[in-house]
């Protein structure tokens, strides 16, 4: 499904799904969640960013599996990204998780 401005669009929960910006010019986009669990999902990745962390394959897949989310399948039964988090992802997913619950 290729969504245009002004477009509705309704996923339901746990359906593999899966966004993109394949243009060159930004892209906004209003989303909500009910029940609201997930925004933490985006908000980790949001501190994880400001705090001067590059987010690589890694780090997000750390944030992902803290939401029962996976990355989007590669053909073969690869998953893209696949692999264990160091040290240093996994710490700076642990302080991205604490700052999101006020710890």
């Amino acid at each position: 499904m290729i969504a245009g401005a002004g477009d509705y669009v309704v996923v339901p929960t746990q359906a593999p799904h899966t966004f993109s910006n394949p243009f060159d010019e930004d892209a906004e986009f209003f989303n909500t969640f009910t029940p609201a669990f997930y925004i933490n999902y985006l908000r980790m990745l949001s501190q994880l960013e400001s705090s001067g962390v590059k987010l690589g394959k890694e780090q997000v897949i750390g944030v992902m599996a803290r939401y029962a989310t996976l990355p989007v399948m590669m053909g073969e039964g690869q998953v893209e990204g696949q692999s264990v988090l160091s040290n240093d992802a996994a710490s700076a997913v642990q302080k991205a998780a604490d700052d999101a619950s006020g710890k």
